[in-house]
């Protein structure tokens, strides 16, 4: 057990209290993916290596014939080796005694509610950084989404069938942003697949585009972040980029850590199963109450797989959005 992380002026008091807050607040009409994208997973230590599987051991055809009189061949499982670092993360908000503010705003409660924000769009943005990069392999738009020459089912089936030639594995995520499932719900190529029914929601859509392209998984993310610095105009922009979305191999929540995929969040504590402690102390200079969450929690976008590093789990798509 290490030592308790302490407040300038004494131990920090546990508000469990706030963490329930902090853990079920959740902006309405927002969905973040980086949950479903990237699942929790335990790592053993804060730090070091973790293996996974190649597709070349999985899908080499080894000889599996005995030789006569002789023993059977043997072979390898070979792991491609990632490291990993988790580092702490937390960010705390005071609220001042002494600078004679009467509030009917719940501080506390807005306290944990703005650190989940604050919590929820890192994490967000970090898997958008490692998920639609320029150097993961990208399929070009036969022609906007949101045009009727679009077609987005084809552009789609295209990318996952370049995922299934480079890597061998089929996607099983198809991920997406607000824009993007609104330009789904009404693109002709799909209204198409929907005969004799003059509406066609974008639920509809999310509902069916998986069967309709042998896809589980449509994750869709709503966030957006304010691009400007603080005091400027502000600029909003979606978390997900408009102009591309993707197919990956998504791991099932409580899958083994060494299953390949495109990403996992690796949680470490020595202080028990917690991924975030939420706590409180006073700090005597400024007579400011501290509010504070704290973790260890670290999203590992794997992106990649095997010894050499060579195949992307993921396919961008533009969208021509």
């Amino acid at each position: 057990m290490s030592a308790v992380i302490t407040a300038p002026n004494g131990l920090a008091e546990p508000r469990p209290d706030l963490a329930d807050a902090f853990r079920e607040w959740n902006p309405a009409g927002v969905t973040y993916a980086y949950d479903t994208i990237c699942p929790v997973a335990q790592a053993p230590t804060q730090s070091g290596q973790m293996e996974v599987e190649t597709v070349d051991s999985l899908l080499t055809d080894d000889n599996i014939d005995r030789t006569a009189g002789g023993a059977f061949n043997m072979i390898d499982i070979e792991l491609g080796k990632l490291n990993y670092a988790i580092r702490g993360k937390g960010l705390a908000i005071p609220f001042h005694y002494n600078d004679g503010r009467v509030l009917t705003f719940d501080f506390e409660q807005g306290a944990a509610r703005r650190l989940r924000q604050k919590v929820d769009l890192h994490y967000e943005g970090t898997v958008a950084t490692g998920l639609f990069a320029a150097a993961v392999p990208t399929t070009a738009a036969t022609a906007a989404w949101d045009v009727a020459a679009g077609v987005p089912l084809t552009d789609i089936e295209t990318a996952i069938n370049a995922f299934y030639g480079r890597v061998g594995m089929e996607p099983n995520a198809l991920i997406i942003n607000r824009r993007q499932r609104g330009a789904l719900a009404t693109n002709p190529e799909i209204i198409g697949r929907f005969p004799g029914k003059d509406k066609v929601g974008w639920q509809d859509v999310v509902n069916s585009i998986g069967d309709l392209l042998g896809i589980s998984q449509v994750i869709v993310s709503t966030a957006i972040s304010n691009t400007a610095a603080k005091g400027n105009v502000k600029a909003l922009a979606p978390v997900f980029p408009d102009a591309h979305a993707a197919v990956a191999l998504v791991a099932p929540q409580g899958a083994p850590l060494e299953q390949a995929c495109v990403g996992r969040q690796l949680n470490w504590s020595d202080e028990g199963a917690d991924d975030f402690i939420f706590e409180q102390y006073y700090w005597q200079p400024t007579h400011s109450e501290i509010y504070r969450v704290r973790g260890q929690k670290e999203i590992n976008t794997m992106l990649r797989e095997g010894a050499t590093m060579q195949d992307f789990l993921a396919q961008r798509i533009a969208t021509g959005l």
